[in-house]
C-alpha cells in the first residue's frame, strides 16, 4: 500500500479526527483554528503504516505551517533531527517522554542531549 493509500485508509482518517480532537481543532504551531488543517508525523515508523505510531509523533497543523515543516526535510540529518526533538519537546511539554526504546542510536544521542 503506497504512502497516499495509507492516507486514505479508515484507520488513518480515525486517527486523524482524533488528533485533531486532542489538539482542540487548532494548529500546534501557530495556535490558528480558522485555516485548513493537517496531522504531521514529527517522526515515521519507517517498518509501521501511516496509523501505526504512538500518537505523541503527531501533531495539528494548518496547511501554512504544514508547509514549512515539510521543507526541513530537506535539511542535513543532524540538523533536521535536532530541529524536530525541539519541537516535538515544546509540543509536548506535560505529555509522556519519548520512548526510548524506539528510537535509533542517533536519535538517541540527539535526545540525551537535550
Amino acid at each position: 500500500m503506497t504512502y497516499p493509500e495509507q492516507l486514505k485508509d479508515p484507520r488513518w482518517q480515525r486517527l486523524r479526527l482524533k488528533i485533531f480532537a486532542r489538539d482542540k481543532w487548532k494548529c500546534r504551531v501557530c495556535k490558528r483554528g480558522d485555516k485548513t488543517l493537517a496531522v504531521h508525523h514529527l517522526f515515521y515508523n519507517p517498518s509501521g503504516k501511516a496509523w501505526e505510531i504512538d500518537k505523541k509523533w503527531l501533531i495539528t497543523v494548518c496547511g501554512y505551517c504544514h508547509e514549512n515543516l515539510e521543507k526541513e526535510k530537506g535539511k542535513p540529518l543532524e540538523l533536521a533531527d535536532r530541529d524536530y526533538i525541539r519541537m516535538y519537546n515544546r509540543f509536548n511539554k506535560g505529555r509522556t517522554s519519548i520512548h526510548k526504546s524506539s528510537l535509533s542510536p542517533h536519535l538517541l544521542l540527539l535526545v540525551n542531549q537535550h
